[in-house]
């Protein structure tokens, strides 16, 4: 029976080499050419699918990031002691990185929609779960890099179900989130780049157990026992750090969805029995509270026996509070006032940036006015004066002032050198291009 199960599970059939599996790895942790062009465009495609809450969109940039590699690479380097793929993974995760942040918080620092969609909140809440699906993604990465054909389709679909990319664009947009001065948002930045740490480590931890119980690929390096266990112990700290935490955020995530479905069950068999109607329920996990609002108010003893009932839906600690219709008012109010305030609030931020466009047209305005006189007490025949901002096809403006200048007759060459000398010192900028607007007929 043992036998059998080694020959089907055995890893060292028909294997790639070890200095190719090596070169593969050190050529996917590279930082340079289709890498870095591939980094670029997943980040900003994956940016654009969570702007738009488009699931196709975002599993088109998992398929494109390139951010496996390096965590794959570190894995294998741990593993084998491997210091020099090491420090070139490392180095280049840690650029990966910090060019993806950048690029994602560029992005939505200028997107219009500012709201987070379902797709980004998806990825502020990592559990248990999460490791899971990271630790069996490492092992299918590194069993796809150890094989000659690559695995097949192994390793875009590593790709799509561990989801580097997302949660990494989510870390920009809560980043920008917090620059804008939205600070109550911060667990969208925290969580986002939590699952991305998940990610990562156990990515990286799944590799270094295949290559070195399953592959058993030779160490490069056989360090002395006293560094041995000074990197178990780093790794077995790092990896107990990432653990911890989604055990109990998983721990509490179950805990709300039980919550929630026995206040359903309560409400669907015990309230609506009352034929009473309700108008609202409010429930607050946190709390422990089910409020209900309703146009009628059963009596004490009524409520007495339903606060009772709860018991029967693992509810005991959970209190039940009713409310009468003008409560219900109240609160109705309570909330259009507070949303009428946020939008008057967006109403004057928006205001804000109107105005301070219009001042900046009008100075503009002011100076092109100033400009013109002087340009008139140089020649008479200048009529009018006005600079021209021009764009790159990059977005970016262009550094050189071009002006445009209409004059009822031609100057001559040597005017024209006198006005150019006069705005080169005027707008304080070397490249001035001047363009000449004569009326038709002169």
């Amino acid at each position: 029976m043992k036998r059998y199960l080694v020959t089907y599970f055995n890893l060292r059939t028909d294997p790639e080499g070890e200095a190719t599996i090596l070169e593969e790895l050190r050529q996917g942790s590279e930082f340079k050419g289709i890498n870095l062009w591939a980094l670029i465009t997943a980040i900003t495609i994956a940016s654009v699918g969570l702007n738009m809450n488009s699931t196709a969109v975002i599993i088109g940039a998992m398929l494109i990031s390139p951010l496996m590699g390096p965590i794959i690479g570190a894995g294998f380097a741990l593993s084998t002691f491997d210091f020099d793929l090491l420090k070139t993974a490392g180095r280049n995760f840690i650029l990966f990185v910090g060019i993806s942040l950048a690029t994602s918080l560029l992005y939505f620092s200028v997107s219009p929609m500012e709201d987070p969609t379902e797709e980004i909140l998806a990825r502020t809440y990592p559990t248990i779960y999460d490791v899971l699906i990271a630790f069996f993604g490492g092992v299918a990465g590194i069993v796809a890099y150890s094989r000659k054909d690559r695995g097949g389709n192994i390793l875009p679909g590593v790709a799509i179900a561990t989801a580097l990319m997302p949660p990494l664009c989510t870390a920009g947009f809560g980043l920008s989130r917090l620059l804008a001065g939205h600070f109550m948002e911060w667990y969208i930045f925290a969580g986002s780049l939590y699952l991305f740490i998940i990610n990562s480590v156990m990515i990286a931890f799944a590799t270094m157990l295949v290559t070195r119980l399953a592959l058993r690929i030779r160490r490069k390096h056989y360090p002395d026992e006293a560094v041995r266990q000074r990197v178990t112990l780093i790794i077995t700290t790092v990896i107990l750090f990432t653990i911890v935490p989604s055990l109990w955020l998983a721990y509490s995530l179950i805990g709300k969805n039980n919550f929630e479905n026995s206040v359903k069950q309560f409400l669907e068999r015990e309230v609506e029995t009352l034929q009473i109607p309700v108008l609202k329920t409010k429930v607050s996990y946190k709390d422990r509270t089910i409020e209900i609002f309703s146009l009628g108010m059963p009596d004490t003893s009524t409520q007495r026996l339903i606060q009772q009932h709860t018991a029967y839906y693992k509810l005991e600690d959970t209190r039940i509070i009713f409310r009468s219709a003008r409560e219900y008012l109240v609160e109705k109010e309570r909330v259009n006032r507070t949303e009428a305030e946020n939008q008057l609030l967006r109403w004057q931020d928006s205001v804000e940036v109107l105005s301070k466009t219009l001042d900046g047209y009008q100075r503009q305005a002011a100076r092109e006015a100033h400009i013109l006189r002087e340009l008139s007490a140089i020649d008479t025949n200048i009529a009018g004066f006005g600079i021209v901002p021009m764009r790159l096809p990059n977005g970016a403006a262009d550094s050189a002032v071009n002006v445009m200048i209409r004059c009822n007759n031609p100057l001559p060459p040597d005017r024209q050198q006198q006005v150019h000398r006069f705005l080169i010192m005027r707008l304080d900028s070397a490249r001035v291009t001047v363009n000449y607007l004569i009326p038709a007929g002169q």
